[in-house]
């Protein structure tokens, strides 16, 4: 019997809590460095689509500072205080200096780092996700709860209880692009 159009969405909703866990399990066996991104309450709260704007940039002025690309998932979502301004949440493997580096040069607001030991991940993920495993939707950031860059997915189980063969698992492969490694942006033939 098919599913309902609530009951898949909440079946994908429950699919990406696990994949995000897998994810924070697998990258962070030692605990991660999360980098919150939060707005000054003197300003008018950005759109959401403004928002996804300067975190991208953020993202992109990381990089150019770090000298190369860092693996991470980003979150987006709303603070928890309730008063609609958007909240950013960056879990890196980044030294917790390196972080701090980094989230300094957020201009919209006053950013927190911190670290999250191994037993914190699950806890971690729930909170990213909160909205949709609350709400059973995600109508809100593009229809994403999380994304990832350059971070290595964990094997996948399958029936049987052997492990599957996925071109997107292994032990040297990342998510950085279906192309491969420093491809990103350049379409077919764009080499």
């Amino acid at each position: 019997m098919p599913r309902t159009k609530e009951a898949q969405l909440r079946y994908n909703i429950n699919l990406s809590y696990k994949t995000l866990v897998g994810l924070l399990e697998t990258n962070f066996p030692d605990g991660a460095c999360v980098i919150t991104l939060d707005y000054w309450r003197d300003y008018p709260a950005p759109r959401k689509l403004r928002a996804e704007d300067q975190f991208v940039a953020w993202i992109r002025s990381a990089r150019r500072r770090l000298g190369a690309a860092f693996p991470h998932i980003c979150a987006m979502g709303w603070n928890e205080k309730g008063d609609r301004y958007p909240i950013h949440r960056v879990v890196t493997a980044l030294p917790l200096a390196s972080g701090a580096f980094v989230a300094g040069y957020w201009g919209h607001g006053d950013p927190k780092v911190e670290t999250v030991p191994r037993e914190g991940l699950e806890a971690l993920a729930r909170l990213m996700m909160r909205e949709a495993l609350e709400k059973g939707r995600v109508r809100e950031f593009r229809r994403r709860t999380w994304r990832s860059y350059g971070l290595v997915r964990p094997e996948k189980v399958g029936k049987n209880g052997k492990t599957e063969k996925d071109h997107h698992s292994g032990e040297h492969c990342q998510d950085d692009s279906i192309h491969g490694p420093g491809t990103q942006g350049r379409g077919a033939g764009q080499g």
